[in-house]
């Protein structure tokens, strides 16, 4: 029986099928395996940040607090007791925490710088405020006592506080018109000096004594306050 002629396309077609085929269970592979991008790594990332800042908080907590010794206890150099010691802290002494701890060691800034065991530290006791003095109330200044500053000419304006009823008595202060001084006493109790001038004794705003002019002169130094 004669063999048909087989179409010389036939097997290349075939071929062709073949690796088409293969290739698209390749894609369907490819698209069924699970996507691993850096969405899927981003929430560990941003968990272990936020855990991070969490830390980081709690640690700024502690920081600066104040604790005391419980009893007489070791500084170390690291969290360990078969470390160095920098010093010793007596019962009740104040030490300031520089960390929030770990392993059951915590860090100080003061009186040192090292770690301490936490067991051994206690809360500091908090110092009473001292009541305020009790100071008795300041008195009133009489107002009769209150005077007014008046004297003013061309040349000198206001009036000199000496520390004695004369003028050649050293110079204390000085007041200017309108300014207040208070008289020691009343009655005012005069003094005149050699020249034949008035003095009167004030307390404030500094104690000394002020002219009151000549008697019987028109120029008027002090006045009542109103």
């Amino acid at each position: 029986m004669p063999m048909k002629n087989m179409s010389p396309w036939r097997e290349p077609i075939a071929l062709l099928a073949i690796v088409l085929t293969t290739l698209g269970g390749i894609k369907t592979a490819t698209a069924s395996l699970p996507k691993t991008t850096t969405a899927n790594i981003k929430p560990t990332s941003e968990h272990s940040f936020l855990e991070s800042q969490v830390n980081l908080q709690l640690a700024q907590v502690f920081v600066g607090q104040c604790r005391a010794a419980k009893k007489r206890i070791f500084v170390y150099t690291q969290r360990s007791i078969y470390s160095q010691t920098i010093r010793t802290i007596g019962e009740n002494e104040l030490v300031t925490l520089a960390d929030s701890g770990s392993d059951g060691w915590i860090a100080i800034s003061s009186p040192a710088i090292g770690y301490v065991q936490t067991s051994e530290l206690k809360a500091c006791q908090e110092q009473a405020t001292p009541p305020p003095p009790n100071n008795p109330p300041k008195s009133q200044p009489n107002p009769r006592l209150c005077r007014l500053v008046a004297y003013k000419d061309d040349e000198v304006e206001g009036l000199v506080i000496r520390s004695q009823p004369s003028r050649s008595s050293s110079r204390v202060s000085g007041v200017l018109p309108g300014d207040r001084v208070t008289l020691k006493t009343i009655p005012v109790p005069l003094v005149r000096d050699s020249e034949g001038r008035s003095w009167v004794e004030i307390t404030a705003p500094v104690p000394g004594w002020i002219s009151l002019g000549y008697p019987g002169s028109s120029s008027i130094n002090l006045t009542p306050c109103p």
